[in-house]
């Protein structure tokens, strides 16, 4: 997100010579504190698969799952999979630390769903706020509500996979990707769980406090560097 804010604010002015005096003025005091919410953003991600842990009847301390939380970051940004490479290092770390295979794929799931579902409502929070300020355009809203509708469609699409259980998909369904990924998750995870509408709402509010995280990183980047803070530059994040 940091390196993101960065490239951004490069992009921002076309001049990197403009833009590395300008950082040189730059408020630290502003830049630590934005530090300190990408730091949130770990604690949050981890406090979010803490809870689903808890509910399954296992606990491992936050200290325990912020490396996790940092190498599943890494594996999803840095590795090739759309995401795969960081649920398979999520499912096999938390396995190592001693949670049930069954837990952990939960643990998956609900972040999964919680994600999409906080991406959603953020999503469509954004497009209000765009449009009370007169900054949504055509493009800009065709692009939230598509987000939107993907957002919407995950796990939507994982609840309604849970409730029908084992009876079988059309073949065509059944081999897509993203299906057959899911319903695998989907098969080791308890229905409780995933179920839970308590244990979502919770897990979703984290995901949520992440997204906002991130939107205060940039604000006090900016802030940091003497510059506003508009709606229009979150939402190109």
């Amino acid at each position: 997100m940091v390196l993101a804010s960065a490239v951004l604010l490069v992009l921002h002015f076309g001049d990197l010579q403009r833009f590395l005096e300008l950082a040189r003025r730059a408020q630290p005091v502003w830049l630590l504190l934005a530090a300190g919410f990408q730091l949130g953003t770990y604690a949050a991600v981890a406090a979010g698969w803490r809870t689903v842990l808890r509910f399954s009847g296992y606990r491992l301390p936050l200290r325990r799952l912020l490396p996790v939380a940092v190498s599943k970051l890494f594996a999803d940004q840095a590795l090739p999979g759309a995401g795969l490479s960081g649920n398979l290092l999520l499912v096999n770390r938390l396995t190592a630390l001693g949670a049930p295979r069954g837990s952990a794929m939960a643990a998956l799931l609900v972040s999964m769903i919680g994600y999409y579902v906080s991406y959603a409502l953020l999503a469509l929070a954004m497009l209000v706020i765009l449009w009370l300020h007169q900054a949504a355009t055509a493009l800009l809203t065709g692009v939230i509500t598509t987000l939107l509708l993907v957002a919407i469609a995950i796990p939507s699409l994982a609840l309604w996979l849970r409730h029908r259980g084992s009876r079988p998909l059309p073949a065509q369904v059944e081999h897509l990707g993203p299906v057959r990924n899911l319903i695998g998750i989907i098969g080791e995870a308890p229905a409780t769980l995933a179920g839970n509408r308590r244990l979502l709402t919770i897990v979703t509010a984290l995901n949520a406090s992440v997204f906002l995280a991130d939107a205060a990183t940039l604000a006090l980047c900016l802030h940091a560097l003497g510059l506003p803070f508009l709606p229009a530059t979150a939402s190109s994040d």
